[in-house]
């Protein structure tokens, strides 16, 4: 958990991270706790890409990375490099957060 500063503004922001490639059950336990803690993005940050059915997946059903508060809440997912030790640019979906 941890907050964000954007112009003035401060956001709660929860982040969940896993060794391993990201499932449907990792997205909802994401959006469980960005809807515990009212978190503007709630992210998931994995060490493997996302595959492609929940890129999918995710493009026909909004709701998949959507999460019930205030507008515009969402489960973000990110992909870490461990060898380089720094989150991949282009790999962020449904879109880049920053």
């Amino acid at each position: 958990m941890g907050f964000v500063f954007e112009n003035s503004t401060e956001y709660f922001i929860t982040v969940e991270i896993k060794d391993e490639k990201p499932t449907i059950d990792h997205i909802y336990e994401a959006k469980m706790y960005a809807e515990l803690f009212k978190a503007r993005f709630g992210f998931l940050i994995s060490t493997e890409p996302l595959a492609e059915e929940i890129k999918r997946l995710g493009q026909s059903r909004n709701a998949l990375f959507k999460h019930e508060g205030w507008a515009y809440q969402k489960v973000i997912c990110g992909e870490f490099d461990k060898n380089a030790k720094r989150l991949l640019d282009y790999k962020w979906f449904p879109e880049k957060p920053f």
